[in-house]
């Protein structure tokens, strides 16, 4: 998502009177906020005269990947107050003077906004819905924060293609089960907070041969989530003929090599087969695999790249 960046000649003035700061603000903002709020922030701090964006790098430089609650804390701590209708996306409901005055409300944050996302349960109707995140099986033991509804998003480009890979694999006599779409980031926070306690209750059945602590050094849990990018998915087939899933060979979320796409060590034929439809499908159809997990999938042109979400999981407005 990009934002319109509006300049009005007084601050374009004051932006040169301190160039650099400016350039070091857009440099610290670019990946963390997006452009729009890139212009706002710069100008507010060229109109209060400040010689020094540390502050706001400090937030906003970890980005994406250290979490979108340390940029807002610096947001707070060092607002623009100088702003004097600089950017159309200013923080805290600056006044504007072009609009008689009155304070405009805060913009939606690109993390909050959901306008580029649709309910699979809507756009790909003969997809199963198994979302464990929901539920309290997974290897936390209990629903994760984030998600307030039991519905699947993802953005509309993966959902118009995960809705051709069912339809191939309605016509081989599969559908899709979903496990996972979008995850918010307030989701990948309550695994990091998870990972540091001493609750181990679900430890038997998804990583009985691993230490906890270490599942982030192994990969097996990430600080940040593709799926907080809105266009991955975790997914198995469900057997219409047989009115079950398809064996595969393994469970999802299971913490182990036997997860690994390419494991083959003591399946069977029909389990290799099954891994091997899955994959082939979903990589006709737009989407690529990891050598991890054989559930996981992820829209190779995805459109939001580098933003990572964190508005909950619920029906859609």
């Amino acid at each position: 998502m990009r934002y319109r960046k509006i300049m009005p000649l007084a601050v374009a003035a004051a932006l040169a009177l301190s160039l650099s700061a400016c350039d070091r603000y857009s440099e610290g903002f670019e990946d963390g906020r997006g452009e729009g709020y890139a212009a706002g922030y710069a100008a507010g701090a060229a109109l209060n005269g400040s010689e020094d964006g540390g502050g706001f790098d400090d937030g906003y430089s970890q980005g994406y990947s250290e979490g979108y609650s340390d940029g807002l804390k610096s947001a707070s701590e060092y607002p623009p107050n100088g702003v004097q209708g600089g950017s159309e996306y200013p923080p805290n409901g600056v006044t504007d003077p072009s609009n008689g005055g009155v304070s405009r409300p805060d913009p939606v944050s690109p993390e909050q906004d959901s306008s580029g996302f649709v309910s699979l349960s809507d756009e790909v109707p003969g997809v199963l819905l198994e979302l464990r995140y929901y539920s309290s099986y997974n290897f936390v033991g209990e629903r994760i924060d984030g998600y307030e509804e039991p519905v699947a998003l993802m953005t509309r480009e993966a959902a118009e293609a995960l809705k051709s890979a069912e339809e191939e694999l309605e016509a081989l006599g599969y559908r899709l089960k979903i496990y996972d779409a979008y995850r918010p980031q307030t989701a990948v926070d309550c695994f990091i907070r998870w990972s540091e306690n001493g609750d181990t209750q679900m430890k038997p059945y998804f990583y009985p041969n691993e230490d906890k602590t270490a599942l982030f050094d192994k990969g097996y849990i990430s600080k940040t989530s593709g799926h907080t990018r809105g266009s991955t998915v975790d997914v198995t087939l469900f057997d219409m003929a047989l009115g079950r899933d398809a064996d595969m060979g393994g469970t999802f979320d299971f913490f182990g090599e036997r997860s690994h796409r390419d494991y083959t060590d003591g399946l069977t034929e029909a389990q290799i087969a099954n891994r091997s439809l899955l994959r082939r499908v979903m990589e006709e159809n737009g989407f690529k695999s990891i050598s991890t997990e054989w559930w996981h999938f992820t829209l190779k042109d995805e459109p939001y790249p580098r933003t990572y979400f964190d508005f909950p999981v619920k029906s859609l407005d």
